[in-house]
């Protein structure tokens, strides 16, 4: 699997985590948005034709999380940071989609402004607003 993150270049944006049946992919530099806006910036396209490129052959499930920082959001578009979150999620997964993986494979998550207990906010906003990938590899 190293050697196919590294055939497709993305070694500094992905790492594997686990071994054999409990395989799992994750980003290790975040997908940042601007500030109320769950806008990709162009420079992520490549990003995702390459992480797509690489997951095609395999069965996989694919799992987006969006984060907000803790800004409170309520406008008509977004009724607060869990939609917002969401939303930033649901746009990773079209850009994903429109490389050529299949929307069934995709699970959304958002937790908005909020964190688990174990993970600290971080002390810039920009580091807040962000989508996370993770990729279950079947097995």
């Amino acid at each position: 699997m190293q050697a196919a993150i590294e055939k497709v270049g993305l070694q500094d944006w992905v790492e594997i985590v686990g071994t054999g049946t409990c395989l799992r992919l994750e980003t290790t530099l975040p997908i940042l948005f601007p500030t109320g806006s769950a806008v990709i910036a162009g420079e992520y396209k490549p990003f995702f034709r390459k992480l797509a490129e690489l997951l095609k052959p395999y069965d996989v499930k694919i799992l987006v999380n969006g984060y907000t920082d803790t800004v409170p959001i309520h406008n008509k578009k977004y009724p607060s940071n869990f939609e917002l979150g969401a939303n930033r999620a649901s746009n990773v997964i079209h850009q994903l989609v429109a490389y050529g993986l299949k929307p069934s494979i995709f699970k959304i998550e958002s937790t908005g402004e909020y964190r688990f207990a174990a993970k600290k906010p971080s002390t810039q906003n920009a580091f807040e607003r962000r989508a996370e990938v993770t990729v279950i590899f079947a097995g």
